[in-house]
C-alpha cells in the first residue's frame, strides 16, 4: 500500500510530515487530511489560513485542505470547525 505525507503549510511556515502514513489510496488520504484540518481547526486560530497539503510517495499533491473556523450561531460564540467544505481532493493522473 502507498505511502501519504501531510503537510501543514502558509505563507511563512512550513511543518513537513517526514513519516508519513500508509493508506489504501488518495482517497483516503484526502479524508486524513481533511481530519487533520479539522483537528487544528479545533485550536481556535492558532492555524487559520494554513493548509494540510496531501502528497502520496512520488511527491504529488492528492488534497488540500484550508484549516478554517467560524463562530456557530447557536453555540454561544464556541467555534464550529469547517474543513470539509475546503478540502480539494486532486484528480488522478
Amino acid at each position: 500500500m502507498p505511502r501519504f505525507f501531510f503537510h501543514v503549510r502558509d505563507d511563512c511556515r512550513a511543518f513537513d510530515d517526514t513519516e508519513g502514513e500508509i493508506l489504501r489510496e488518495p482517497a483516503a488520504a484526502a479524508i486524513k487530511a481533511e481530519q487533520i484540518a479539522r483537528e487544528l481547526a479545533g485550536d481556535g486560530d492558532s492555524y487559520r489560513g494554513y493548509q494540510v497539503i496531501a502528497l502520496d510517495e512520488a511527491g504529488n499533491e492528492v488534497a488540500s485542505c484550508r484549516v478554517a473556523s467560524c463562530p456557530e450561531p447557536e453555540s454561544g460564540g464556541r467555534l464550529h470547525v469547517s474543513a470539509a467544505t475546503t478540502c480539494q481532493p486532486r484528480a488522478a493522473r
